[in-house]
Parts: C-alpha cells; structure tokens; sequence
C-alpha cells in the first residue's frame, strides 16, 4: 500500500518532464529518425556493391584453382 502513491508521484513526473522536453524529444526523434536513413542507405549502397563484386570474387576464386589444377 505504501508504495502505490509513490508510483503515482513517479508517473506524473515524469508525464510533466515529458510535456516539459518535448521539443527536444521531437528534435531527438528527427536526429534518430535521420541516423536510421544514412544507415540504411549506406546497408543498401554496401550491399549493392557486395553484389557486383561477389561474381568476380568466385571468378577470380575459380580460376586460382583452376590454374593450380594445371600446376598440378
């Protein structure tokens, strides 16, 4: 019983901070918000090229071993 208003007083702190920062909430919102595309652009940039690339590496993979097949 003696915990339950103490909860109470919690909770409306921290509503009267959150209606207190909301600018600052909205701003980090929008930084996070922006995070989230560079790096999702950069994962899709990278993996595009990963792509590209990964033919040529099993290319030059098969051929490495082809050409110590040949030594053999």
């Amino acid at each position: 019983m003696v915990s339950k208003p103490s909860h109470n007083v919690r909770h409306k702190n921290h509503q009267y901070q959150s209606t207190n920062d909301r600018s600052d909430h909205n701003r980090y919102k929008s930084l996070t918000s922006a995070i989230l595309i560079a790096v999702r652009t950069l994962v899709a940039e990278a993996v595009t090229a990963s792509v590209s690339l990964y033919p040529q590496l099993l290319d030059t993979e098969a051929e490495s071993e082809m050409r110590s097949m040949e030594v053999r």
